[in-house]
């Protein structure tokens, strides 16, 4: 069980003190107890966690998802970025022929 100040926290909205409650709430969690980590055992603890959370922390709650998410998908561009170099796409030859071609077709006003 939460406590209650946690989801509560007055006059917080959106601030970094918000969040970093937050941070330091789910680090605590983490080491007291066991997550399971099958999706369809923790989607409905997700939800009910978001159900409980208060509408003063919910903004800070979503800030973080929306972080976590520009994060996930930053390491899985970066990663495709990697593979494509490893599989010779970032040749400085194939480079600038595409930047030539993109030019032809898009040619930059005078």
């Amino acid at each position: 069980m939460t406590s209650p100040g946690f989801f509560a926290p007055t006059g917080l909205k959106n601030s970094s003190l918000a969040k970093k409650t937050i941070l330091r709430h789910v680090r605590h969690m983490s080491a007291v107890q066991s997550t399971p980590r099958d999706p369809r055992e923790l989607r409905p603890l997700l939800h009910q966690k978001l159900d409980a959370i208060s509408d003063a922390a919910i903004g800070a709650v979503h800030d973080l998802l929306l972080e976590f998410e520009r994060r996930w998908l930053f390491a899985q561009m970066a990663d495709e970025a990697e593979n494509d170099r490893e599989a010779g796409k970032h040749d400085p030859a194939l480079v600038e022929q595409a930047i030539r071609e993109h030019r032809s077709r898009h040619p930059y006003a005078a």
